[in-house]
């Protein structure tokens, strides 16, 4: 039959210092929030869509048109901001942890009158 010693306390120590290294280095991501706003009234977007180009990773602006995404650190990150009737605006971000950034969209074409009709 063999014996299991306890494990020494510098063991433990030890232990526990790689596990806390390990976890800290596992924070990976960043988080970027702010508000879409109409560039000209300053009235907030409500479902503005805001995508990161190369993950494809989106969200959409709530009732207050305030977005929250949380993302893998890069050197930088590039957001697609898009709105119906607004032009489309892609801002390329420096990362860090947290990132505070505002959209200002500006009015797209506007589509006129449509009409529909039957052919007989």
């Amino acid at each position: 039959m063999q014996i299991i010693s306890k494990p020494k306390p510098k063991t433990i120590i030890v232990l526990m210092l790689f596990y806390i290294s390990y976890s800290l280095s596992g924070q990976t991501k960043t988080s970027i929030s702010g508000t879409v706003y109409d560039k000209n009234t300053g009235e907030a977007l409500i479902g503005a869509t805001i995508f990161e180009n190369t993950t494809k990773h989106g969200t959409i602006s709530n009732e207050f048109g305030f977005y929250s995404i949380s993302l893998p650190i890069k050197d930088s990150i590039e957001l697609l901001v898009s709105f119906i009737g607004y032009s489309p605006q892609l801002v390329k971000i420096a990362t860090k942890k947290q990132i505070s950034h505002n959209f200002f969209l500006v009015k797209g074409i506007e589509i006129g009158e449509v009409n529909i009709t039957a052919i007989p």
